[in-house]
């Protein structure tokens, strides 16, 4: 007898227990799900709100619109609005709060000039100072 393997035996691979496939399928299983729970642990169920209480009082010369104080605030949209704090009716201050349905529009509290009849304060303090909050 020789020690040499037959045909069968030697184009048969020897089993190991692991083949090649399922060598890659573990760790790129691992990747996918630990991606999953990054993203989903990066992404907040609700929108961050930034918000400032602000008044006549902080804005002495050209406080622009007709209630005494609200808070200015800005969504993770890039909203910015005012909410009138005893009513609770939020006004939009730049485009796209304006656009927002759910914001009463800010003419309704938009003072007049004093110093220039028939035109409106300027909003951009306010909205300046809200889009610091974003």
């Amino acid at each position: 007898m020789t020690d040499v393997p037959s045909e069968q035996e030697a184009v048969r691979p020897k089993n190991t227990g692991w083949s090649e496939p399922k060598v890659f399928l573990l760790p790129l299983a691992l990747l996918v799900v630990a991606g999953f729970l990054w993203h989903a642990a990066s992404e907040p169920d609700t929108p961050k709100v930034h918000q400032k209480r602000v008044g006549r009082t902080d804005y002495p010369a050209n406080w622009p619109l007709t209630i005494t104080d609200g808070t200015l605030w800005c969504d993770s949209d890039g909203e910015v609005s005012i909410t009138v704090q005893n009513v609770g009716d939020a006004y939009g201050l730049n485009g796209s709060a304006r656009a927002d349905a759910l914001n009463k529009p800010i003419d309704l509290i938009w003072a007049d000039d004093p110093h220039a009849p028939g035109l409106k304060m300027s909003l951009a303090p306010l909205i300046a100072d809200a889009e610091k909050l974003c």
